[in-house]
């Protein structure tokens, strides 16, 4: 069982994923601090309408930051998603 913090998350860096350009969503993978291969959708958060926006707008706020991050050819290694 994953914690209510640990889920969200997931739901969060989920969303970051799909707006990312395909070229870009693999990189991400590596950096994400959940995993889909993880998570069944059964232990997935119920989407209610209040979640869901509340995850969009956390995931449009660090989407420019990971952007840069993941285009960035000198990356060193950590994640800015450490701080969501």
């Amino acid at each position: 069982m994953y914690s209510n913090q640990y889920l969200n998350r997931f739901e969060i860096e989920e969303r970051i994923q799909e707006k990312l350009p395909l070229h870009l969503q693999e990189k991400y993978k590596k950096i994400r601090a959940t995993s889909r291969a993880e998570i069944q959708e059964t232990e997935r958060l119920k989407q209610t309408a209040k979640r869901i926006e509340h995850w969009e707008q956390i995931s449009d706020k660090f989407l420019n930051n990971i952007l840069k991050q993941l285009l960035d050819k000198n990356n060193t290694a950590t994640s800015d998603t450490d701080t969501l």
